[in-house]
């Protein structure tokens, strides 16, 4: 599903999941390469959002993923990287 085919809603909302549970092993890099294009260049500065979050369900499962994009001019690169250190010490209080 590319941009353009996203109803309004999906167009504004922040966070989305992509289901990718049901594509074949061969195709799953294609399709989460896909997935990705689309949700980085949905960001639009003059009418948002600037932000997104999309979780994305892999065909095994166990590895399921979250996608987070971010205008250029929202984050910077010294910023995403303690946004990722906080996700990711959060996440593994949610595990313990």
């Amino acid at each position: 599903m590319c941009f353009d085919e996203w109803t309004d809603e999906q167009r504004d909302a922040v966070f989305s999941i992509r289901d990718l549970s049901t594509v074949a092993e061969a195709g799953f890099e294609e399709a989460l390469t896909s997935a990705c294009n689309t949700a980085q260049s949905s960001l639009v500065l003059a009418t948002g959002p600037l932000v997104r979050f999309v979780f994305i369900n892999t065909p095994s499962g166990e590895r399921n993923r979250l996608l987070a994009v971010a205008h250029h001019l929202v984050v910077d690169v010294f910023s995403w990287r303690i946004l990722l250190e906080d996700l990711q010490t959060a996440l593994e209080q949610l595990l313990t």
